[in-house]
């Protein structure tokens, strides 16, 4: 090879027409074209590239996230977490950075009252969601939130308020003994509050039926299962409206590192769901969001957490989450 180096260094350029010649040849009832596979809206992978496929964008920067509306048929976002601090400034630089690195997505902890516009600036919510998981919410952020949403003149913003209203009060009795526990709206003013705010912003969710939560609590998987479908139940037991247009059902759901149990997981509670809709004659459609557990990492190895994170969320993936959120490996 050493002595022929300068020979493939300096190979005389082939027609694409040879190049097509040969690999039409291996096919037999398809041709090059139907090699074309099409991953968003306008982006596709294809079998042979060229120089006149270098003025065309193929990286990543057009994926969902950071071009409008090329979002199609990305089977799942990635969500990454980003830790709170109080300077609004630095927050926003933290978020940015992530959507930056290739995030399509972002969940935040905690924010100070009225500074969401500066948290949120220069972030595209019709492209970016932003998810709010403070199990300890209170009512003001809540309001908040809700200003900050119509005070956006865009209406087609993604992401939402995500509330449990019935594991979290048991999670924070079970784990905030020692902390001040906000008081909350129960789970009739937040589903009237959930039917306000789509009402302008249909994109947006307030209600997150958290199965992590309960598996934090000690639920084992068919239990977190029971649980995420007995709370969905409670919540609309009183539907009257049947003839109501479609909305969005979302639950949250615990990976662990036994691969093929997350993913039956995930699989069950789109049937089972599917099933109680159809039964209450209800037009929903499920979102479901993959959070690893926090019982899969340990303090001691960090190397093994990553390990073991990148096991449950592969299994979401293959599962068919719609987003996918892990925890960080320390």
């Amino acid at each position: 090879m050493a002595k022929n180096i300068e020979k493939y260094l300096n190979a005389e350029k082939v027609d694409i027409s040879e190049w097509k010649k040969i690999a039409s040849a291996a096919l037999k009832d398809q041709n090059l074209e139907d090699l074309d596979k099409e991953i968003d809206k306008g982006l596709s992978i294809k079998p042979l590239y060229t120089s006149e496929d270098e003025e065309e964008d193929y990286s990543y920067s057009l994926r969902r996230g950071l071009k409008p509306y090329i979002n199609n048929y990305m089977p799942w976002y990635i969500c990454t977490t980003v830790d709170h601090n109080n300077d609004p400034k630095i927050l926003n630089s933290r978020i940015l950075g992530e959507l930056e690195r290739g995030s399509n997505s972002i969940e935040v902890s905690f924010f100070e009252i009225n500074t969401l516009d500066k948290v949120l600036n220069n972030v595209d919510l019709s492209i970016a969601p932003i998810f709010i998981r403070n199990i300890n919410y209170s009512k003001e952020s809540l309001s908040n939130y809700i200003n900050f949403l119509k005070n956006n003149k865009n209406k087609n913003v993604l992401g939402g308020f995500e509330i449990d209203p019935f594991a979290s009060s048991l999670w924070l009795n079970e784990f905030s003994a020692n902390k001040e526990i906000n008081e909350k709206i129960n789970y009739e003013e937040l589903k009237t509050l959930q039917e306000e705010v789509n009402a302008d912003f249909k994109n947006i969710n307030l209600i997150n039926f958290d199965g992590s939560l309960w598996n934090d609590l000690g639920a084992n998987t068919s239990e977190e299962i029971e649980l995420l479908a007995l709370s969905f139940m409670k919540m609309y037991e009183n539907q009257k409206n049947k003839n109501q247009g479609e909305f969005l059902v979302n639950i949250t759901l615990s990976a662990n590192t036994d691969f093929f149990t997350s993913i039956s997981k995930i699989r069950a509670s789109r049937i089972i769901f599917n099933n109680i809709f159809k039964h209450y004659d209800l037009k929903c459609s499920l979102n479901i969001t993959s959070r690893s557990s926090s019982n899969i990492l340990f303090q001691e190895d960090p190397w093994v957490n990553q390990l073991r994170i990148t096991t449950a969320a592969l299994a979401s993936a293959i599962g068919g989450s719609n987003k996918i959120i892990c925890n960080n490996i320390t």
